[in-house]
């Protein structure tokens, strides 16, 4: 018994999967399109609630270490790149011409010392002989008054009278002459500041200055962190203020990320943010704006007599300019290495419901993992 044959197609069949095949290229377009807007939706919120840049590096306080006072480099107690603590010595300036500086000044204000004390004796002197002289005018103006009444009265010669004029006109001028002497100790007591003689004063102020430059021959480390790009040698003259090495302050790290300026007016300074370095592929980081910058060079205006120079645009669209935003890590482990000028992408949450938030989550994720590719 043969079995039984398959009903051939019908028509009407074969012309709906004709319509279906030429329905698909449409279908095809407008799938496509749709995706589009729905990505470019999705590009505005996340730019807006959730901003994002791959342009970021990691910054610290780079401190120039420079002596204060000038003289040949005797000693340098550290390695390059080597971890230090705050007051570790860092290099050591020969000492010995401060030494006999404060030396010269110990004697200088012995010295002084000393003609103070002079002075308080002149004082003392000058004050007896003001009592003297006073003393031997009152004397002299008895004994005149006495001659004076007895030559009234007819019994004391022109000689007399003469004489005891004289000697009063003497201790007057001798009293006169005392009391200058007077006002002169006086005075040379009385040159005070802050109720110290000014000479004292003076050479303590200056023996003070010489210790201070004495101690800053020995040049300690002012924060924690490493030296590094070390060139300073033993023999190595150093002048004031010229930097001879460079400090990393290892306490203060941050990461400085270049943001769009459409979303600048979004973020707000203790906003969360996420941080992820190149240099520690699979590792993100909590962390929070610290402040948005007010500016760049290029909008800096200089004083050059000319009128400004005004670039055409060469695109109908101008690229947006970037600002830098400061971001603080919240934690960093004690014992993770870091190096000024690693680069690295951010993340700041501005807004947005869980969808965006966790959206943005793991694209930092996966693109911190990316990192282990790059070469």
């Amino acid at each position: 018994m043969t079995a039984p044959s398959s009903p051939p197609a019908q028509p009407g069949h074969q012309q709906r999967a004709f319509k279906s095949l030429r329905r698909s290229p449409r279908t095809v377009v407008a799938v496509g399109i749709a995706t589009l807007a729905v990505l470019a939706v999705y590009y505005v919120l996340a730019n807006r609630l959730t901003p994002y840049t791959n342009d970021t590096y990691l910054q610290a306080y780079v401190v120039q270490v420079a002596p204060q006072v000038a003289g040949r480099v005797v000693r340098v107690a550290v390695a390059d790149n080597a971890p230090i603590e705050q007051g570790d010595l860092l290099f050591e300036i020969d000492p010995r011409p401060y030494q006999y500086e404060v030396k010269r000044l110990r004697a200088a204000l012995v010295q002084a010392q000393e003609q103070v004390r002079t002075f308080q004796e002149d004082l003392a002197t000058a004050t007896a002989a003001v009592k003297d002289n006073t003393d031997q005018r009152a004397l002299a103006q008895q004994r005149f008054d006495e001659v004076n009444r007895l030559q009234q009265a007819g019994n004391a010669t022109r000689f007399s009278f003469e004489d005891v004029t004289g000697r009063l006109d003497q201790a007057v001028d001798a009293l006169r002459e005392a009391e200058g002497g007077l006002r002169v100790a006086q005075a040379r007591l009385e040159a005070t500041v802050d109720g110290e003689h000014a000479l004292i004063h003076r050479a303590k102020a200056e023996l003070d200055a010489a210790e201070l430059r004495l101690a800053e021959t020995r040049v300690t480390a002012p924060v924690g962190g490493v030296v590094t790009n070390l060139q300073l040698t033993v023999g190595a003259y150093a002048g004031v203020g010229d930097p001879v090495m460079t400090l990393i302050d290892s306490s203060a790290w941050s990461m400085v990320g270049h943001f769009s300026q459409n979303v600048l007016n979004r973020i707000r300074p203790g906003q969360t943010a996420e941080l992820s370095l190149d240099m520690y592929p699979g590792r993100v980081f909590e962390g929070t704006v610290e402040s948005v910058n007010w500016g760049v060079s290029s909008g800096q205006g200089r004083p050059s007599g000319e009128l400004p120079t005004v670039m055409a645009p060469q695109n109908w669209m101008t690229p947006s300019q970037r600002f830098p935003v400061r971001l603080r890590f919240v934690h960093l482990p004690q014992d993770l290495p870091l190096r000024v000028g690693a680069t690295g992408i951010a993340t700041i949450y501005t807004g947005g419901g869980p969808l965006m938030v966790g959206l943005a989550k793991f694209w930092m994720r996966l693109r911190s993992l990316l990192a282990f590719f790059y070469f």
